[in-house]
Parts: C-alpha cells; structure tokens; sequence
C-alpha cells in the first residue's frame, strides 16, 4: 500500500541517524526501487525503515510502500527495535540501550514476567497462556542467546541519556567489551571514565583509568603541606656557610653565576 511521506510520524528514536546508510539506499532505490517497505500502524506511526523514508524524502518521493498493522504504542516500539537489532542499524551503545528500552516495554505488556520470575511454574498450574519471559521472547524475535540479550540490556541500563549524547560519536559507542567495562565501573569513576572518553583525552577504558589515576596522585601530592620551618639564606655561599653552627646543614643550594669565569675569580 503506498502512504503519502507527509502523514507519517516519526516518534522519538532510539538510534541516532546514520547518514551513509541513507546515501546507500539513496543509490540503491535509484537502481532497483525500495525492495523492503517501511511499517507503519494504522495512525500512520513510523515502527520501522526511517532510512528509507528519510531516503525518499531526499529524493523529493511524495509516497512510499509501506505495511500497515494494527499495534498499540507500546507494540510498536518493541517492533521498532526488534526490526533496527535485527537489521542492525544500532552501535553497540545504542543496541545495548534499546534492549533495556525493551525489557521496560515488554513488562509493562506482561508485568507477570517482572522480577526474572519463571514462567515453568505457572505452566505447571495448568497456565499455557504465561507469556515468555523477556530474555526468551527477545531472543526468538532478533535471533540472539538469551545470554547475549541479558548482558547487553544489563550495560544498557548502566548508561544514562547523557552518557550515550557523550559517548555517541566515539568509537568506544562501537566495543561491546569497552561497554561492559564501563558498566560496571562505581558511579563516580564511571562519570570520569566517560568525560575522558567523549573529550578525546583516552580512547580506552584502560587509558581513561590510568590518567584519572595519575591526576589523582598529583592532586595528592598538591594537598600536602609542611609544618616544617625552613630558614633561607641569601648570599655567598662562604660568607653565610661561617655565620651557621657546625653541622647544623642539610642541604645547600646554590646558583653558580653563569657567565664568570671561575678561573679568573
């Protein structure tokens, strides 16, 4: 069925927009026309293919195919990722912070299935109609483990809207294991672990733990202060050496004159 561009809406996105995705299908439509339709709900909802309508839309295309189903909004948002995972439009991060997005959607559609609780025992009961619990819907749905889908909304749910706005750009929003590291970081170390990642002063996790370390040691040695007084002397270093008691010095300090000949003095 073909929709016209101008009535679909595009609610908030999980995924950033990736611009040499939409050149890609730019060039392919132009060769072989939109292979895949975008989907959209009855209200004209945007669920999946924001590339290619956003391609569309730069090709100066007034309508585009589309399949139309009947979701609520909750549905359609746990269509979306499943479709961006499964075509793998995410980063890491993103993907990470998508499926902690879904593991929320989806036990607000069956809240029975909070709490990692199991669903065998209901089955038990005589209760074949229990939903699945999120790590088994999920998995079936985007065609990962149950342990991969786990760990990775378990990162996602370590990182804040502001921690993927920093982190975005930078190449530690691609390493699921830089991620990982990160997500288990204390708050505090976390916070500095990302601030000097996204400024560019450390490309690792690694690197970021080790310069906070060092400016941690030197803003140490700053706070130490001497209770100690220590006499100064000023002059020629024979002259002042005679007015002090024997063995009363521990260190002497001199500045040679540069520039006079020792020889001749």
């Amino acid at each position: 069925m073909k929709i016209k561009i101008s009535s679909i809406m595009i609610g908030n996105r999980l995924d950033s927009t990736k611009e040499e995705n939409i050149a890609s299908l730019i060039e392919s439509i132009k060769e072989v026309g939109l292979l895949t339709p975008i989907t959209i709900t009855e209200e004209h909802k945007l669920i999946a293919g924001f590339h290619r309508l956003e391609a569309f839309k730069r090709l100066g295309k007034t309508e585009i195919e589309a399949n139309v189903v009947n979701l609520n909004e909750t549905e359609a948002l746990l269509a979306e990722i499943d479709e961006n995972i499964k075509r793998k439009v995410y980063t890491a991060l993103e993907e990470s912070r998508a499926l902690a997005k879904r593991k929320e959607l989806y036990e607000i559609l069956h809240p029975e299935t909070k709490h990692g609780k199991n669903t065998k025992e209901s089955r038990q009961n005589g209760d074949s109609d229990m939903p699945k619990r999120f790590t088994q819907d999920t998995a079936s749905a985007v065609g990962q483990s149950e342990r991969t889908i786990q760990r990775k909304a378990e990162i996602g749910n370590a990182f804040t809207d502001d921690d993927v706005e920093k982190l975005k750009e930078t190449k530690v929003a691609k390493n699921q294991s830089e991620l990982q590291k990160i997500a288990k970081l204390e708050p505090q170390e976390k916070h500095e672990v990302i601030e000097k990642i996204s400024a560019g002063e450390a490309k690792s996790v690694k690197e970021a733990k080790k310069q906070i370390e060092i400016q941690e040691r030197v803003e140490k040695v700053s706070e130490v202060k001497t209770t100690v007084n220590i006499p100064i002397y000023l002059g020629s270093a024979p002259d002042v050496l005679k007015t002090l008691p024997k063995n009363s010095v521990d260190m002497v300090l001199t500045d040679p004159p540069y520039g006079v000949n020792y020889q001749d003095s």
